[in-house]
């Protein structure tokens, strides 16, 4: 993947063409290259934030974009996406993401994901961070993201251990020790596994919590039954942009067909 033809002078650039300060408020209908294309899901419209601005000073350039995109096919329906950059330390944060339901499914995440890293790519942005919580513990993991500390790690074996066991899945677990390497489990001998829909079901009653969102009829993979129904709310992710990490090789792979 080739990163965007800007650079940080080109958002200083940028700022400095509309404004007499360092920084400047945005608006729908402008914002500083490559963001409209990177952040704006497929078919709708930006609806930017008020709040929402870009500064620089000696160091680096800095976004804040919140905004809350509004679907043509779905004009009542809104989502909701909220990023940070910092390219003084080489980060970008996705604080908030969330699509209506009428229109998941449709590869916004991941081409949203894979057009992320060309302008990361652009601004020398290396790491990306967020908190995975409900379905974005399995997506994110399928994204490349790590574990950000120890601590995640732990929190999230110790509860897929738990549920691994009451799945039948694996009575001895061995800790996995990053969020992607549980797509390992979805194969087993050259055939794809899956968990009884049925049994995922019964646990979640059994605890009195309701799915997140409709499981499939054929089954479940068992990376995404412990990923997102294990007992645990959040793990806190780090994805690394560098071109050797495996984080960056699993994001592009995964989002192959969506650019």
């Amino acid at each position: 993947m080739l990163p965007l033809a800007i650079t940080p002078n080109d958002w200083r650039d940028w700022i400095d063409h509309r404004s007499d300060n360092e920084s400047l408020y945005l608006s729908d209908d402008d914002l500083p290259p490559g963001v409209a294309h990177v952040y704006s899901p497929d078919g709708a419209y930006l609806n930017v934030d008020r709040r929402s601005r870009v500064a620089y000073d000696s160091a680096g350039v800095y976004l804040y974009l919140l905004t809350r995109p509004l679907f043509e096919s779905f004009p009542f329906e809104q989502g909701l996406v909220e990023r940070r950059i910092d390219t003084a330390r080489g980060l970008a944060t996705h604080e908030r993401f969330y699509l209506p339901a009428p229109v998941r499914g449709g590869g916004h995440a991941k081409r949203m994901m894979r057009r992320a890293v060309g302008l990361y790519d652009a601004l020398g942005v290396t790491h990306v961070e967020l908190v995975a919580q409900s379905v974005g513990k399995y997506v994110w993991a399928k994204c490349g993201f790590d574990f950000a500390s120890g601590g995640d790690r732990l929190t999230v074996n110790t509860a897929a251990a738990e549920f691994a066991r009451e799945l039948g899945i694996a009575e001895d677990w061995v800790g996995l020790r990053h969020p992607w390497h549980f797509a390992l489990l979805d194969v087993q001998d050259g055939e794809e596994v899956l968990v009884p829909r049925q049994a995922v079901l019964d646990a979640l009653e059994r605890r009195g919590t309701p799915a997140p969102y409709a499981l499939e009829d054929e089954g479940i993979a068992p990376s995404k039954a412990l990923l997102i129904h294990s007992r645990y709310f959040e793990w806190n992710g780090v994805l690394n942009l560098n071109v050797e990490s495996r984080g960056r090789a699993c994001l592009l792979t995964y989002t192959e067909d969506y650019r």
